[in-house]
């Protein structure tokens, strides 16, 4: 039994029983209940959640545009090693 994807509670009841009738450890393979989303804090709905989630999207858009940055930065150093000429490109296959 691998008891990594305990989804309810009766489940994780018998993977903890069986873990601990084999020594505890179920031959290293017993986990704890994963982390899913009934462990998760919700954001408020009001004011204060929707100023979280104005500062998440702040940082997270300078991520993406660093990342964009990133990508066209590397776009010349490309361009040197993958040349493509005229002439292959009017020759097709």
């Amino acid at each position: 039994m691998f008891c990594a994807g305990s989804y309810n509670e009766y489940h994780e009841i018998s993977c903890i029983r069986a873990c601990r009738s084999l020594g505890g450890t179920m031959h290293g393979i017993c986990f704890q209940r994963p982390f899913s989303a009934e462990t998760m804090t919700p954001i408020p709905d009001n004011v204060q959640g929707a100023i979280l989630i104005s500062i998440i999207d702040f940082i997270l858009s300078f991520v993406i545009i660093s990342g964009i940055g990133v990508v066209l930065a590397i776009l010349p150093i490309v361009n040197r090693y993958w040349v493509i000429d005229d002439k292959d490109l009017k020759g097709g296959h």
